[in-house]
């Protein structure tokens, strides 16, 4: 267990580091700054939040291996045509793997 709990902070504070502060993750997760904050103090969230953080890990790194990193916060934040709306906006809503595939799709179209 204490493994998962490194495993969790290293991802939060990965993504804390990308998005630019606890607030942008904590508000893309759902959760308040100070529960952010618990976990990354080694508090393990519930099975459904840890999905949820392994979900923007993987956004992120996907994001990271074509965009440069001042441009993750616009892709996010920005409208999508492959989502109709914003990759934000379905990634609080748990819709991973729809934000995932809009990525795969503009990867293949070679355009960011």
């Amino acid at each position: 267990m204490k493994r998962a709990a490194i495993r969790i902070q290293e991802r939060l504070d990965s993504a804390v580091h990308l998005l630019g502060g606890d607030a942008a993750v904590a508000e893309i997760l759902g959760v308040e700054p100070a529960t952010l904050q618990r976990w990354r103090e080694g508090e393990l969230p519930n099975p459904e939040q840890r999905g949820r953080i392994i979900g923007l890990d993987a956004v992120l790194a996907l994001l990271e291996g074509y965009l440069e990193v001042e441009s993750v916060r616009k892709w996010l934040n920005g409208n999508n045509a492959h989502l109709d709306g914003r990759p934000v906006s379905m990634l609080r809503k748990g819709c991973t793997g729809e934000v995932i595939a809009a990525i795969e799709a503009q990867k293949s179209m070679g355009f960011a």
